[in-house]
């Protein structure tokens, strides 16, 4: 059963290592490392984890809209996307996290090429509002060349998904 706990007072050091080793160090923050400093002390950080085993950090971060929270799932188990039922029970808790908080908006931007962080957030109910072969033209740049974002929400109105584990045959 997947756990959630949160960091609390994060090493910005320890972050930069997190978001270089998963190349998601876009050109901004490479421009401006202590913007990295900045997201630790304006973030809320949650890790999951099964058995002590780390599988994903969920960063959330206030918007210039004060009723919108913008989120980011950083995988560390590479087939996490894939466990759906287990991501959509996550889901409804960090619904009743963040609507319990008074936002009325979740949103998060997610690189084209990131298919296993597209996969968690469809499970956790996640609507994508921009079209993934597009996203946002353009719209971060991780390594040499920009690639598009897919603009992802969630509304306290929108349906909760619920997967089933698979049955094995």
């Amino acid at each position: 059963m997947i756990e959630i706990e949160e960091i609390t007072a994060p090493n910005p050091m320890d972050l930069w290592e997190l978001l270089d080793r998963h190349n998601l160090l876009s050109g901004a923050l490479k421009a401006n490392p202590s913007l990295v400093s900045g997201m630790c002390q304006n973030g809320n950080f949650l890790i999951w984890h099964e058995d002590g085993t780390p599988l994903a950090l969920l960063m959330e971060f206030r918007s210039m809209d004060p009723e919108v929270i913008d989120v980011l799932v950083v995988p560390e188990d590479r087939w996490l996307g894939k466990r759906k039922a287990d991501i959509s029970d996550l889901g409804v808790w960090l619904r009743e996290r963040w609507f319990g908080m008074g936002f009325r908006r979740v949103q998060s931007s997610v690189p084209a090429s990131r298919v296993n962080i597209h996969r968690i957030m469809k499970s956790m109910g996640f609507i994508e509002e921009t079209r993934h072969d597009v996203g946002l033209r353009g719209g971060i740049r991780l390594g040499r060349k920009p690639e598009g974002l897919v603009l992802y929400g969630l509304l306290e109105s929108d349906p909760v998904k619920k997967f089933k584990d698979p049955v094995e045959v």
